[in-house]
């Protein structure tokens, strides 16, 4: 078992660049072998998805280049130890969090907190009490590792040779420490050779942060947004609309340098509404909104866990309704990358039938109604479960 002890609380960013975990990746992957925490990335790539990892790689074969690349793997000893710095780190600023998003955990969000407790009692014997006593468990974790000084005073000192930083959550806008940072960077010189990448509930956006990033070699902020209005608001509750619609209008004035993109998490509450929202993002006809590389519509990330959640859950009757739904948008032309897209969404939706799962599925979301006081069958209508 190769799962990871590594804990910003714990270790430092050198110890863990080498730990045991590290390395047994680098060496098993290097050797084309297949390891257990990138295997939702091979599952989708067998079933004709273009996963994470290998949009990942095409774009740092892009930006390292071909030579860059195989000094990289020469240079990785055959334990898998790597005698150089990291060029980029993926930061998950805690678990701080304005949302409480149908598919998360307390681990993702503190607005999961007290409800997963509830959920965890609340649930009968069976698999979602189970399920919500393992996901509020939050002994092990102490998700306020970001205010730890000593971390920030190590990563400033890697910072000559960082190129790219993400930073998601939780929701990284709402962490102070990241501001500092920002400043610390751009006051240290360093910012110019920095790429930024934020992964956003688009609910909040800070004025002065968009104008410090024209500092940055470019920035790409990732706005999380799965539906048009209610239904995203459903998804990502208690998310409003308009806070939304304005996050959106701030980043269409940003800097050149400022590259917003819409990040869509494909359930099977929205994905009969994926041609909507497509249809809804082009008559807007955004000058900047996912004009890079994504056609000006979404870029569809598929939900796995949990997997009542999936799109493979859908009944048979319903995935065929899908197909039919989301094949009307076939017929567009200039919209090539999003069709692929809508194509690989299908093929994972089709992999396999999970649709024993389908009870807990409505007694999740009829729980949920009951506690916020919505109602997934009049938010979803067209979705017949």
């Amino acid at each position: 078992n190769q799962d990871t002890n590594n804990n910003l609380n714990n270790n430092t960013i050198k110890e863990i660049w080498n730990s045991r975990e590290y390395k047994f990746a680098r060496k098993n992957l290097l050797n084309g072998k297949r390891i257990k925490p990138c295997m939702t990335c091979f599952n989708e790539e067998d079933n004709g998805v273009v996963s994470h990892r290998m949009t990942e790689n095409n774009i740092w074969r892009s930006i390292l280049g071909k030579e860059y690349m195989e000094e990289l793997i020469k240079s990785t000893s055959s334990t898998g130890y790597l005698d150089s710095q990291p060029i980029t780190l993926d930061l998950r600023l805690g678990n701080t969090c304005n949302s409480q998003c149908i598919m998360c955990r307390p681990q993702d969000s503190s607005k999961w907190v007290s409800l997963g407790n509830k959920l965890s009692e609340e649930f009968d014997e069976g698999y979602l009490r189970q399920e919500w006593k393992h996901k509020s468990n939050l002994n092990l974790f102490d998700f306020e590792w970001y205010k730890n000084k000593e971390f920030w005073n190590e990563l400033y000192e890697l910072i000559p040779n960082i190129q790219h930083i993400i930073f998601g959550g939780g929701e990284p806008l709402y962490i102070e420490e990241h501001y500092n940072f920002i400043d610390k960077v751009i006051e240290m010189g360093e910012s110019n050779h920095i790429s930024l990448r934020y992964h956003t509930n688009a609910t909040i956006m800070n004025k002065d942060l968009i104008k410090k990033w024209e500092n940055f070699d470019n920035v790409e902020v990732m706005l999380s947004i799965d539906a048009y209005s209610i239904r995203n608001d459903y998804i990502r509750y208690p998310s409003k609309w308009k806070d939304v619609l304005e996050t959106m209008k701030l980043l269409e004035e940003s800097p050149d340098n400022v590259f917003p993109k819409i990040n869509t998490t494909v359930s099977l509450l929205n994905v009969f509404y994926l041609n909507e929202f497509a249809q809804w993002m082009i008559q807007q006809d955004f000058k900047k909104i996912s004009k890079d590389g994504h056609d000006g519509i979404f870029f569809p990330s598929l939900l796995h866990y949990p997997e009542y959640l999936s799109v493979t859950a859908l009944r048979g009757d319903m995935k065929n309704r899908v197909v039919e739904e989301l094949s009307k948008f076939f017929e567009l032309k200039g919209y090539k990358y999003a069709i692929s897209k809508f194509k690989q969404v299908i093929n994972f939706m089709n992999s396999k039938d999970n649709s024993k799962l389908l009870p807990e599925t409505k007694k999740y979301l009829n729980k949920l109604d009951e506690i916020r006081n919505t109602s997934y069958k009049e938010t979803f209508k067209e979705l017949e479960l």
